[in-house]
């Protein structure tokens, strides 16, 4: 038997009898649509965190960052950077601080997703961060009068330093074996990377480990001491040795000091490639640089380095050892200075009494080690002995 086939004035029949089953509904029962938009009553510190989001805080892009990914879809959504620089540098919806600011997040989030992995693909995005965050707080290398309310400024002081911080540390790796030039090509044009002067070729050699001095927890120390400024403090290290004769008195765990690296970029010559000074500076004596003509300070950290070099040198350790008639190796008694001598200064000598060590003034020396006017006038040095002799 063959199936009936409908008619097209039976297809019209029906669709007249399903709208007049809808306009029979009664007028009072809307169908229910909820709001695109909805609004969520947070707590303040949620809040809050949400509001700083960015990509050193939380890990996710700022706000910002997100709602110019947002007004430049051809950039990406932040995964692919490679292409960003690009889109971000032809697009006419976003300014140049907008621009500069979204790069140099986005940089970052790239050059630490892999830098573990892989830290030499790792670098030059640290360099695109690093100027681009330049560009932002440096135009025309003068230090604007940054506006204390636009959050992206002080972002962007953040990630200058880190990405100039990582890129140090990178850079001083063993495999790279930088020798004072270095070639770095990047998506935004070629970084030719030499030192800033001597001082800081001849520290970068000197010490044999840094690590960056935010990333240290400290207890045992009542109070840190730093300063906000250009560039990462670090926490430089050189194993004890006997290279000179200085060294004898130096902490018999290893000489630590406090350094700060920044970077300052040069404009890009007219094949695009820009010049990058690498600066070591030791904060203990200088306590700002000259960029574009003007006194910039140089942030600092001083009470780090200070609290690695006690935690290396053990001399608690060795001092209740030595009550016992014990000794414990790759520690020493004696004469111990933690500063190059300056003959300009006032030797400051502390003794510690029975059953001690060089710890006992731990708090005094951190003090004296942040106060400006104090670390310029003294000399400190410590004297350990075994207290049973």
């Amino acid at each position: 038997m063959t199936p009936a086939v409908p008619t097209t004035t039976g297809l019209a029949a029906r669709l007249l009898c399903v709208i007049a089953s809808v306009l029979a509904l009664p007028a009072c029962v809307p169908l229910p649509a909820r709001s695109y938009v909805d609004v969520e009553r947070l707590d303040l510190r949620t809040a809050y965190l949400e509001y700083t989001d960015n990509v050193i805080g939380s890990g996710r892009y700022s706000q910002s960052t997100r709602q110019i990914l947002h007004l430049v879809p051809e950039a990406g959504d932040g995964g692919d950077v490679a292409r960003a620089p690009a889109a971000l540098g032809a697009s006419t919806r976003i300014d140049d601080t907008e621009r500069a600011f979204s790069r140099a997040e986005l940089a970052l989030a790239a050059a630490e997703r892999l830098n573990a992995a892989e830290p030499a693909r790792a670098r030059p995005y640290y360099l695109v961060a690093a100027d681009q965050s330049a560009q932002l707080l440096f135009p025309r290398g003068r230090a604007i009068r940054i506006d204390p309310f636009d959050q992206r400024y002080r972002l962007a002081t953040a990630f200058y330093a880190l990405a100039s911080g990582r890129y140090f540390l990178a850079l001083m790796r063993p495999e790279v074996g930088y020798t004072g030039e270095l070639l770095e090509r990047s998506a935004l044009g070629d970084f030719t990377v030499t030192f800033e002067n001597d001082d800081s070729s001849l520290s970068a050699y000197f010490f044999e480990d840094f690590e960056i001095a935010w990333g240290v927890r400290i207890e045992g120390l009542r109070n840190r001491y730093g300063r906000d400024g250009l560039g990462v403090p670090l926490i430089a290290r050189r194993a004890p040795g006997n290279a000179f004769p200085l060294e004898a008195y130096l902490p018999a765990g290893g000489y630590t000091a406090p350094l700060t690296t920044y970077m300052r970029f040069d404009p890009p010559d007219a094949d695009g490639n820009t010049r990058v000074r690498v600066a070591l500076v030791d904060t203990r004596g200088g306590d700002h640089v000259c960029l574009g003509r003007q006194r910039v300070p140089v942030a600092a950290d001083f009470t780090a380095p200070y609290a690695r070099q006690v935690v290396q040198d053990r001399s608690r350790e060795a001092g209740r050892a030595a009550l016992f008639g014990q000794r414990v190796d790759g520690t020493r008694f004696g004469v111990t200075i933690s500063a190059p001598w300056d003959p300009d200064k006032i030797p400051l000598v502390m003794v510690h009494g029975l059953a001690s060590s060089a710890e006992a003034w731990r708090q005094l020396t951190n003090d004296l080690l942040g106060s400006e006017e104090l670390r310029n006038r003294y000399q400190i040095i410590h004297y350990t002995y075994p207290t049973t002799e």
